[in-house]
This record gives C-alpha cells, structure tokens and sequence, in this order.
C-alpha cells in the first residue's frame, strides 16, 4: 500500500499519526478503526525510553508514551488538546485504561468526523483538574464538605465548570471519583500527578446523549 494511502481503508490520506509520524489516515474515523493493531507498533517506534523510571516526564509525555494509555492520548489529539495539556504548569490527570476507552467504540463510531472531536474534546477535559490534586488534599476537601474539584470543561449553557466528586474511605484507603469510579495509586510527573482509572468519565450531557444512541441502537 502506497505511503500516501490511509492504512486503514486505502484512500488517499490527509495526515499521519501524531505520535509515530509515519502512519497514515484518511480521517480520524479510520485512525481510530485501525488503533488497535497500529498501537503496538507505534510504541514500537517511540518507546526509546521507559518513562516509569524518568522523573522527568511531564503528564503530556508520560500519556504519549505509556501503553496503557494509548487511547486516552489518541483522545487527546483528536481533541487536538496537546497544546492545552502541555501548556498546564500543573495538572491532576483521571486517566482511563485502553479497555475502559474500547467500551466507548460502538458510541463514537456514530459521530461524523466534524463531530468527533468535540465529544473526544469534553472527555478528556473532564478528566483534567488544573492543579496538583494529593490524596490530603481530597481528603481535606472532604472533611470540609466539599469533596468535589472543578474541571477544564465548561458546564453547557454556563460560564461554570463541571466537577468531579470524590470519595474517599479511610478503612480501605480507596479513592472513587463520582462513587464508582476506582482511582489507582498516583504516578508522579513534573507537572503534577496522574491517577490511573478504570471507566471513561462521562459528563452528564454526555451521558444523556449517550444513553440515547446506546436505545436508539440496539
């Protein structure tokens, strides 16, 4: 297949991935199709260094590279959110699984290309909180009556921003973000720390929207 043909379906691409800059796509629909199989040799390429031990990975860096996380960053540059994200001097990411995001498939194979990234765009800012949130720090809030932190997502129709609210049990040392979703032990970066989950953050507009297409589908 020639360089310039989209790897997934054969037309005439429009642009490489981001990451590897090698492989190329007719559209973010078909990069999306093929992420599955294009993932691991994508990390092939890029992964000249393990950033688990590299204390000096900011979370933009540490999300490129990290397997575990190559669909929350391909959600991110559909968004086209890198600049956003590394501009932050200091961030708490909630980071979704791959598997957590392949759950989402059957929902955002049903946007329209001009649609995607707009629904990718509110995702990933739903699970960035422009500060460097510690477990004290939740805890803090929550003994105050306020277990709960703004978003970089603007809450629709208000100049407000959508909250995350957290839980956290002292007995166990559990922490859940809107009572169900568990929270993994904090990976640290140079610009702030990054929490390991396992289900997609859903802002209530999405879900609605959400719930919609999932009855409307079946």
């Amino acid at each position: 297949m020639s360089s310039k043909s989209c790897a997934w379906c054969g037309k005439a691409s429009a642009g490489k991935c981001s990451r590897c800059r090698n492989t190329t796509y007719c559209g973010e629909q078909c990069q999306l199709k093929d992420w599955k199989t294009h993932a691991v040799q994508c990390n092939d390429t890029t992964m000249s260094v393990d950033l688990r031990r590299d204390s000096k990975s900011s979370a933009l860096k540490y999300i490129a590279q990290e397997r575990n996380f190559n669909q929350l960053f391909l959600a991110i540059v559909i968004a086209k959110l890198q600049d956003t994200l590394g501009a932050l001097e200091t961030v708490t990411v909630f980071a979704p699984s791959n598997e957590a995001f392949r759950r989402l498939e059957k929902i955002w194979s049903q946007y329209q290309p001009d649609e995607l990234d707009n629904f990718m765009g509110d995702i990933v800012k739903y699970h960035l909180v422009a500060k460097k949130l510690t477990i004290d720090e939740i805890v803090q809030g929550q003994a105050r009556g306020r277990p709960y932190f703004e978003t970089l997502l603007d809450r629709k129709g208000s100049s407000a921003k959508e909250l995350i609210n957290f839980y956290y049990d002292g007995a166990s040392r559990e922490l859940t973000l809107n009572r169900l979703i568990s929270v993994g032990k904090p990976i640290v970066v140079t610009n702030g720390l990054i929490y390991p989950i396992d289900d997609v953050l859903l802002p209530v507009h999405l879900e609605n929207k959400i719930g919609y297409l999932e009855t409307t589908t079946i």
